[in-house]
């Protein structure tokens, strides 16, 4: 378990470049098995390295180029999330406060999420930032 911030975002850096090392891999063979399973596949694949690219876009490209107005609809949405978590995790998980799963989900979508396109261009590095 890190210790501190810096050893976590390493730790959560070197998960990632590992995913998407083997999601790579698995695309080879993924197309030969069920196509429900193949397409599940795909398609998390496809929203993985799509994320970032909808959160840029929502965030900063269209209300600063397109709209010029804050991105009050994707804030909204996200906000729906966070309390979704939240309920689910309240009705599966009783004894724990309800919000940290939302603050979780709001960490991962601001900060982790920048992280796979990161790993996705240093593939080559073969520094993997352990310990």
């Amino acid at each position: 378990v890190p210790d501190n911030f810096k050893q976590y975002v390493r730790q959560q850096q070197r998960w990632k470049k590992s995913w998407v090392r083997e999601t790579f891999i698995a695309c080879l063979f993924m197309w030969k098995k069920n196509p429900v399973a193949a397409l599940s596949f795909y398609s998390y694949m496809f929203l993985a390295f799509s994320a970032p690219v909808v959160f840029f876009r929502a965030i900063l490209y269209h209300p600063l180029f397109v709209t010029h107005d804050w991105p009050f609809a994707y804030l909204f949405g996200l906000g729906i999330m966070l309390v979704l978590h939240g309920i689910y995790y309240r009705n599966h998980v009783k004894d724990s406060p309800w919000f940290l799963p939302a603050i979780t989900f709001w960490f991962y979508t601001v900060m982790l999420m920048w992280q796979l396109p990161w790993a996705f261009v240093t593939m080559r590095d073969s520094r993997w930032g352990t310990r």
